[in-house]
């Protein structure tokens, strides 16, 4: 893993988790994907990265990823 960018963003989703989020190639195909650390220091790979986003957009995107996360996942 490889990290693409040197900027760690913060956001926190509706339920009040807290998510330091950044850009890091991952795989062996080395695909761009957001790397999501949560407030219990525990790493997730997250959505591929489409861009930079404004902040509304990725809390958005973190938000609706996090939600689908817990019910998938039982997070």
């Amino acid at each position: 893993m490889d990290a693409a960018g040197d900027e760690i963003i913060v956001t926190i989703t509706d339920d009040g988790r807290l998510f330091e989020c950044a850009v890091a190639k991952v795989g062996a195909q080395r695909e761009q994907r957001w790397l999501l650390i949560d407030s219990d220091s525990q790493l997730h790979i997250g959505p591929a990265w489409c861009g930079d986003l404004p902040e509304p957009q990725l809390r958005s995107m973190v938000n609706d990823w996090w939600r689908t996360a817990k019910r998938t996942n039982g997070l």
